[in-house]
């Protein structure tokens, strides 16, 4: 019922190319959101690994990107949480799709859900 931020936990930037896009809706099947325990595994593609940004969050789930050039880009985060003494975990890997056209005021705010 209230948020859970993703703190200290990598944040992905990634243009928004074709590529990108096939790879995230084999992903995610068609949504925005993995629970934990479907996401799969997979195995990182160098040359699509070296046009990603990735940063750490904040304690409070905050995140930022430098110089970037407009464009549309997807903005990934994850967060997986297991409790003591339980077998199941819960959170998941999330994403959303920004786009900068050049005229933004900084900082823009983006908030990353599993809806």
């Amino acid at each position: 019922g209230k948020p859970i931020y993703a703190a200290g936990e990598t944040i992905r930037l990634v243009p928004a190319t074709r590529y990108a896009q096939a790879r995230f809706n084999k992903l995610y099947q068609g949504k925005t959101y993995i629970p934990a325990a479907r996401i799969p595994r997979v195995t990182p593609d160098p040359q699509y690994s070296k046009y990603t940004k990735t940063t750490v969050s904040s304690a409070r789930g905050k995140f930022a990107f430098d110089n970037l050039g407009p464009g549309d880009y997807f903005v990934t985060a994850q967060k997986i949480i297991a409790t003591p003494g339980k077998f199941q975990v819960i959170g998941g890997a999330m994403y959303t799709r920004v786009t900068i056209r050049g005229d933004e005021r900084y900082p823009v705010k983006i908030v990353i859900t599993d809806r």
